[in-house]
């Protein structure tokens, strides 16, 4: 509500300064028009925003073709490489055996619990 207010006092101060009877844009949109500047400004705009996207574009290739780089040409980059192409190959079996080293001993076994019990309950 309070900004239609204010919209409204400051269109009355406008019309109280420049009445809109006084005002003739016309001739100044024919002239613009035939002189061809509306265009030629436009195009400056569309150029320089064109402009500015190409750097941002050519420092992406720039980072994406080192990070391959690194990926083809250094050791770990390649071992780092081939462990990802082996999550999208297919094999025809749904499980994979576990490695010995990965499989506790017997004796690490115990049977105690793995938390404390529980306190008594207590009442007041």
């Amino acid at each position: 509500m309070n900004e239609t207010r204010i919209q409204q006092a400051l269109q009355d101060a406008l019309d109280e300064k420049i009445p809109a009877s006084q005002i003739n844009l016309w001739p100044v949109v024919q002239a613009s028009l035939v002189a061809g500047n509306y265009e030629a400004q436009q195009g400056e705009k569309m150029i320089t925003n064109n402009v500015q996207r190409r750097p941002r574009f050519a420092i992406a290739i720039a980072i994406i073709a080192v990070l391959l780089a690194i990926l083809l040409l250094t050791p770990p980059g390649r071992t780092f490489a081939r462990n990802i192409l082996q999550l999208f190959t297919q094999t025809n079996s749904d499980s994979f055996p576990v490695p010995a080293a990965q499989i506790p001993a017997r004796d690490a076994v115990t049977t105690e619990p793995t938390y404390p019990p529980p306190a008594p309950l207590t009442s007041v």
